[in-house]
């Protein structure tokens, strides 16, 4: 008897220290985005500072902002990247993960499906821009099947182009891309 109510206290105490390791993680993980969030509005805040542009929160069809002109809109999907890791993009949907050059294992963000995919309508040009926040180690996309070719801001890749948080930083260009 004596240890089953030892036990039993045990067991309540991994419970409960369980829950409170969620409870952590999930408020952690949440005040990340939110940073994320503030940081990017306040950058694209500062980069569309003229009369000619206006900028937005959305959701629609994945994407998180729009940039609009008279003559484009620009919808802006960011992509969190928390861990600076690799991106390999492979195909439209399949954007990988790697944590160092010799990762074998298959992680893949499917965060970008739902902008690759999205069909938006507008009298006016439709530029897509993917954020990635807040830095990878490197952007790379698949030539062929044992090749790859680095991704830079003005890239086509497969319909979208890519920077990085911190290269929008330093670079302060959106409009052009």
């Amino acid at each position: 008897m004596k240890y089953l109510i030892i036990a039993l206290i045990f067991i309540g105490v991994v419970i409960l220290l369980a829950i409170c390791i969620s409870i952590a993680t999930y408020l952690y993980n949440k005040h990340r985005k939110k940073v994320m969030d503030e940081d990017v509005y306040s950058i694209l805040s500062e980069i569309i500072d003229t009369d000619d542009y206006s900028l937005e929160r959305i959701k629609i069809g994945g994407f998180n902002y729009r940039i609009t002109s008279k003559s484009k809109s620009i919808y802006i999907c960011v992509v969190s990247n928390f861990n600076c890791n690799e991106i390999l993009v492979n195909s439209p949907l399949k954007w990988q993960t790697k944590a160092n050059p010799t990762d074998e294992s298959i992680k893949f963000i499917d965060s970008i499906k739902t902008p690759m995919l999205a069909k938006i309508n507008e009298d006016k040009e439709v530029k897509k821009l993917f954020i990635i926040y807040p830095n990878a180690r490197q952007l790379m996309r698949a030539v062929n099947e044992c090749e790859y070719e680095f991704i830079y801001p003005e890239t086509d890749v497969f319909g979208v182009s890519v920077i990085t948080y911190n290269e929008l930083l330093y670079t302060k260009e959106v409009k052009n891309l």
